[in-house]
């Protein structure tokens, strides 16, 4: 470190100053050694981090779109209320968090093909529902239920009560 005064013509001081110093670095790994393995393991890891979060994040918005859908919602109220269902599995009935399928909607018509598990005290089932919608109104063309213990059986048939018994 130097410093130098000048003069001039006496008017007024002017006082500069030299610091030679390290130029700090601008890498956002700045805190791991200058060279070696440890900066390149650290961009690996931040890399496959980064892309876990994104699946993750990607994951989380489809499961909650699903959850938040017309024909999700139409078939889970459906399924609560049968009486197969509550004999099966119990009440209350929850779904579990997971729903595969898809659901297609181009304005006011779209197809659905939805599985996804509901419990409860006694047991699970597996619900399969695939809708149509037209004019914004969705009507299921199959919906069934199906465990490990029961064959799959249809819930928009209504249940045939036998006679005699």
């Amino acid at each position: 470190m130097g410093f130098e005064v000048n003069s001039g013509d006496g008017l007024g001081l002017s006082l500069e100053a030299s610091v030679s110093a390290r130029k700090p670095s601008s890498s956002f790994f700045k805190f791991l050694p200058e060279n070696g393995p440890w900066k390149v393991l650290a961009i690996i890891g931040f890399c496959v981090l980064s892309v876990t979060l994104f699946v993750c994040l990607l994951l989380g918005i489809i499961e909650y779109s699903f959850h938040h859908s017309d024909i999700y919602n139409y078939s889970l109220a459906t399924v609560k209320e049968n009486k197969r269902v509550i004999h099966r599995v119990g009440t209350p009935i929850t779904p579990k968090y997971f729903i595969s399928g898809s659901i297609n909607i181009q304005n006011d018509t779209g197809d659905a093909n939805l599985e996804y598990v509901v419990f409860g005290p006694k047991g699970e089932l597996t619900i399969h529902a695939i809708g149509k919608r037209k004019i914004s109104i969705w009507q299921f063309t199959k919906l069934t239920a199906e465990g490990d213990d029961v064959l799959e059986f249809d819930l928009l048939a209504p249940k045939v009560e036998s006679i005699g018994h």
